[in-house]
């Protein structure tokens, strides 16, 4: 009787989500971190071993027509930067064997970051040759070699030395590796400075007051800001 005038709250729907509602974003996500650290783990492992190899078929290829150079050259800092490439594709070859799982978030982070860097690595190398077609690796002379100023040769002058470094920091930072930095700290940088200084005696002698020139507008290694 009284009750006739009194109005009952309104009742809301009750929603009821399952657990395997819930798990699916997680799935997801972890679905997009295995496809991200495969590729990332792919990128960082083909970009180091792929120049190891092809440092390696460049070298060959060089001894194999070094009667073709006018200049050849070939002393103690160009046999210890010879190494590099083999010890390269070593350690290629040992951090391979990281297991592929996904990675925790530090770990992901750096591992795409170093693909990052091995990749611009790479893209700096292929600037050095559209820059100048003819690159080989080695310290020698062609019989009609000119001195390239232009592309990549305009903002630095070992544009390809610099890419090696960046593609062995690049795979230390991906696989945390304390190994390949110091690696890269303690020997391939002083063995590639040793390498250049040795390549610029060639050049002098070779073209004289025109590489001296050169020297003096590009620099080296790091790029003026302009």
């Amino acid at each position: 009787m009284g009750s006739a005038g009194y109005n009952q709250p309104a009742r809301l729907p009750l929603v009821v989500v399952s657990a395997h509602q819930l798990r699916r974003p997680c799935a997801s996500l972890r679905t997009l971190r295995d496809a991200l650290t495969t590729v990332a783990f792919l990128v960082v492992l083909i970009g180091a071993g792929g120049r190891g190899v092809g440092v390696v078929v460049g070298q060959v290829h060089t001894l194999l027509r070094r009667q073709q150079f006018r200049t050849f050259r070939f002393g103690w800092a160009e046999l210890v930067t010879w190494i590099e490439p083999f010890l390269l594709g070593a350690a290629t070859c040992v951090l391979a064997r990281t297991p592929r799982s996904a990675a925790p978030g530090t770990a992901l982070v750096a591992l795409v970051t170093g693909a990052i860097i091995v990749l611009c690595g790479y893209g700096l190398l292929f600037w050095a040759i559209w820059s100048w077609p003819a690159l080989f690796v080695g310290h020698a002379i062609l019989p009609d070699h000119q001195l390239v100023r232009t592309g990549v040769y305009g903002v630095v002058r070992h544009p390809a030395y610099l890419a090696a470094f960046v593609i062995w920091l690049g795979l230390g930072i991906a696989f945390r590796s304390v190994g390949v930095v110091a690696l890269t700290a303690l020997y391939v940088i002083p063995a590639y400075l040793a390498y250049i200084r040795s390549e610029e005696k060639m050049m002098r002698e070779e073209f004289g007051d025109t590489y001296r020139e050169y020297c003096r507008d590009v620099p080296g290694l790091i790029p003026r800001l302009r």
